[in-house]
């Protein structure tokens, strides 16, 4: 008789990660930033650190300065998946109930359900926005509550204020927001931690600040909260070469800045661009939109990765066709499009879907 693992392990799918051989292609189907900051990386890292377990109090004390936060507020984390399934298998115990948006971030429902959540799902508007009311009308009897702002992949936004009154009108449920896309949308709820117990937020240095494979991320909230989510934690999660990494990027923290909100400027150009040819958007507020391509979603797809630009079909999140392009450099953007333009001279049919 075969060994099996937990019935819900049974029901889970795989993590969808990117498929293999992606280096040296246009990788615009992960949001990652495609350029980074090569000088920031490794090469400063010291010898003896290999070698060594790691040691994470420097990098806090940047990271407390970075974002203006005490450094008990601090704990950091392999990625933001890790943190989404720490505060899950901390704070969830069978049975509990847990909302989230749909559809949001694959990690959240995922690792939910590993803790033995029940979920409530609160469904997007029509326009992909958040269901404000229909969240609201979910929260009460809810343990936890786990949105990201910008959400992936609508890129919509949840208002500040918003999230401060659910924190504030149910005191027994944990909020916690994934700010993955936040460099790029200006917009964030980490000021308010100071004055509510219940709310976690979560960043991650692999979007703006461009670390996607060394995996670092950040949980912030109250010292309490933090204290139960290390208990659970694995020691050392976090590597050397991510800490050197990232203790260099913050000492240049300006340019990410400044490399973000181009970012965004560039995401501007190329939507009034698409739009000009008749196509339908969902710009969201992160370093993507959604382009609405009909049945010719994943043809495009397939198109695009064989002429060497790398798009994400996400029809099976959203149901309505639309691929996710990412926001690359000024030449990579020019080379979508030229793929973009090619694949309409072979299908005239599907723009203006």
């Amino acid at each position: 008789m075969p060994i099996l693992p937990r019935k819900v392990v049974q029901d889970l799918q795989p993590y969808p990660a990117p498929k293999e051989g992606r280096y040296g292609l246009v990788r615009l189907d992960f949001n990652e930033n495609t350029v980074g900051f090569p000088d920031a990386y490794t090469a400063s890292m010291p010898d003896s650190t290999v070698c060594t377990y790691p040691e994470y109090g420097g990098l806090i004390t940047k990271v407390s300065k970075q974002f203006e936060v005490s450094p008990e507020s601090i704990l950091l984390t392999n990625g933001s998946d890790e943190a989404l399934t720490l505060v899950a298998l901390t704070f969830v115990d069978p049975g509990d109930v847990a909302v989230i948006s749909r559809p949001c971030f694959v990690v959240m429902p995922h690792t939910l359900k590993l803790a033995g959540a029940t979920l409530r799902e609160v469904a997007v508007r029509s326009d992909f926005s958040f269901d404000l009311e229909g969240i609201g009308s979910a929260l009460p009897g809810v343990k936890v509550a786990m949105f990201a702002s910008p959400e992936n992949p609508t890129g919509a936004v949840l208002p500040p204020e918003v999230i401060k009154s659910w924190c504030e009108a149910f005191p027994g449920t944990l909020f916690v927001i994934d700010e993955a896309y936040s460099d790029y949308a200006g917009i964030s709820v980490l000021s308010m931690i100071a004055e509510l117990p219940n709310l976690l937020v979560i960043k991650t240095f692999s979007k703006a600040w461009g670390m996607a494979g060394l995996r670092l991320g950040v949980v912030f909230g109250q010292a309490p909260l933090l204290d139960y989510i290390s208990r659970v934690k694995m020691p050392y999660s976090v590597n050397s070469a991510a800490i050197a990494s990232a203790s260099s990027l913050l000492d240049r923290a300006d340019a990410v800045v400044a490399a973000a909100k181009q970012t965004m400027q560039r995401k501007v150009r190329i939507e009034s661009l698409l739009q000009s040819r008749g196509y339908t958007l969902v710009t969201g507020s992160a370093n993507s939109f959604l382009l609405n391509l009909g049945e010719a979603a994943e043809k495009f797809e397939a198109f695009a990765r064989k002429n060497g630009v790398l798009v994400r079909n996400r029809t099976e999140a959203l149901t309505l066709g639309y691929v996710r392009v990412s926001v690359g450099t000024d030449e990579e953007m020019k080379k979508f499009m030229e793929v973009l333009i090619e694949f309409e001279s072979l299908n005239p049919l599907q723009n203006n879907s």
